[in-house]
């Protein structure tokens, strides 16, 4: 988990606290999507107060490109081509 410096999230708190957002908002769960680059880890440092400030659930969501893409048929052909290869 990333390192939060206390003036960066005292910042958070304190606009957090000035918008007082809580007095119309309710809301349960805080979505931060995340790559593990630096851009991600500092937007973590803002959902984290955002979330304790209204005791919400923190959900990370990390999503890893495997590979290459293939289309639906262009996989079919490959596994049509592999099993008359075996035969």
């Amino acid at each position: 988990m990333p390192q939060r410096t206390p003036s960066k999230r005292r910042a958070v708190e304190d606009s957090l606290e000035e918008s007082r957002p809580d007095d119309k908002l309710n809301i349960r769960i805080v979505l931060a999507p995340i790559d593990l680059s630096a851009a991600s880890m500092h937007a973590l440092n803002y959902a984290i107060p955002i979330a304790e400030r209204f005791q919400a659930d923190l959900h990370l969501v990390y999503v890893h490109e495997n590979g290459h893409e293939f289309s639906a048929d262009a996989m079919s052909q490959l596994l049509y081509e592999s099993a008359e290869m075996r035969t």
